[in-house]
């Protein structure tokens, strides 16, 4: 395989506390010789008047008055990041462009071109991998472009979603590929465009959750995620530890501005729940394979109606059953491990797979049968993508 010179453009800072898809494949494509620029999340949420989002946008400023006069390379980081202590050796360079976050208005819009057209003129490759319908341009100094939506980013609360939604048709309408995290993003996005669609679920470190698992498991359930009140459901969190279940939580209480709420700090102030903090993936590994049942409680609404959870592999890999709400792009799937239920049924699913205590050769047999839902795989397809639509650019300038 031919190495390559890739931008990923994110929606997620490289040292966000939980990875997703961006740092996963960012990671192994360095890991497999290709030259990778990563360009942390544009910031599409509005800020609020928050302390959070006050430093944020004196950080924009700070940044934006630093960049004057100068090019905007980007450098890899001198340490590693807090999710994953193997990173460093597989770190792309990082670029931070200091554009306002107020994209909703005309004249910042404008502003932000111009910025980024300044500081970011020698940002440049073969491939621009974007993971945000918001691109400023970038898409014009790469050779081709890879359109990979794994959120309906503009359904989130603070984002423009009229300037969002008319990004994203032009991407659709220009990019080389456009791949999506589950079937419900292709539903919608192909409303809006004629061109293929392909639909890549999000897979999951499973070979790290295979190697940590143990035979002698703790009767207790775990949710490990973001621990955000528009994501998570926490009545259903809440109705478990009530129900005399131990649950241990893991994550970080603010993410995107969104501060730990009431229902927050109750869940964790609980008896039966321990806090577990945001753990690092080797961390978080060793935790799901010491345990019985993983927990997908998620909310149902416009956001999550897109999403394909990323612990759904992660969890099973560990040898975990997985209980799950009926989130349209679980719902019908036949996944060895997987059980979609209702909310109503929720808990009583959790105590039955606990009280059932799969015998470790059971739980062996679920890790083995997702194998091959790893970002291993995940890297060998974007690695494919990559070669054949630059294989077509050759065919055509020859």
């Amino acid at each position: 395989m031919n190495t390559h010179k890739i931008t990923i453009l994110s929606t997620a800072d490289w040292d966000a506390p939980l990875w997703t898809n961006k740092q996963h494949i960012a990671s192994r494509l360095v890991q497999r010789g290709h030259d990778v620029t990563y360009i942390n999340s544009l910031g599409l949420r509005q800020p609020a008047l928050t302390r959070t989002d006050v430093g944020r946008i004196l950080r924009v400023v700070l940044r934006l008055a630093s960049s004057l006069g100068r090019k905007i390379v980007g450098k890899k980081p001198e340490q590693s990041t807090p999710v994953d202590q193997r990173s460093l050796s597989n770190c792309p360079r990082i670029v931070r462009l200091p554009v306002l976050p107020f994209h909703g208005n005309r004249l910042v819009r404008r502003l932000n071109q111009l910025i980024i057209r300044y500081v970011a003129k020698d940002i440049s490759g073969e491939v621009l991998w974007t993971f945000s319908p918001v691109t400023y341009g970038l898409e014009h100094t790469h050779d081709r472009t890879v359109y990979h939506s794994v959120d309906f980013l503009h359904t989130i609360p603070g984002v423009p979603t009229d300037f969002v939604i008319a990004c994203e048709n032009d991407l659709l309408t220009t990019s080389d590929a456009v791949a999506v995290s589950s079937s419900e993003i292709r539903r919608e996005l192909s409303a809006r465009t004629d061109n293929s669609i392909r639909v890549w679920e999000n897979v999951g470190d499973v070979g790290l959750f295979r190697q940590n698992m143990q035979d002698a498991r703790e009767p207790k359930a775990v949710f490990c995620g973001n621990l955000t009140p528009t994501k998570v459901d926490f009545s259903l969190l809440m109705a478990i530890a009530d129900r005399g279940i131990d649950l241990v939580v893991a994550g970080p209480t603010t993410i995107d501005g969104e501060s730990a709420d009431t229902e927050v700090r109750q869940l964790l102030a609980h008896t039966n729940v321990h806090y577990a903090g945001t753990l690092s993936q080797e961390e978080l590994s060793i935790l799901c394979g010491s345990v019985s049942v993983g927990l997908i409680p998620y909310e149902l609404n416009s956001y999550t109606r897109g999403v394909f959870p990323m612990k759904v592999y992660e969890y099973i890999g560990a040898g975990l059953p997985v209980v799950a709400t009926k989130l349209p792009s679980l719902e019908g799937r036949v996944i060895a491990g997987l059980d979609v239920c209702e909310a109503t049924n929720f808990v009583d699913k959790v105590e039955r797979l606990i009280n059932e205590d799969l015998s470790s050769d059971i739980r062996a047999e679920l890790s083995q049968q997702v194998s091959r839902n790893s970002w291993e795989s995940r890297t060998d397809q974007v690695e494919r993508l990559i070669e054949d639509l630059l294989a077509k650019e050759s065919t055509r300038s020859g």
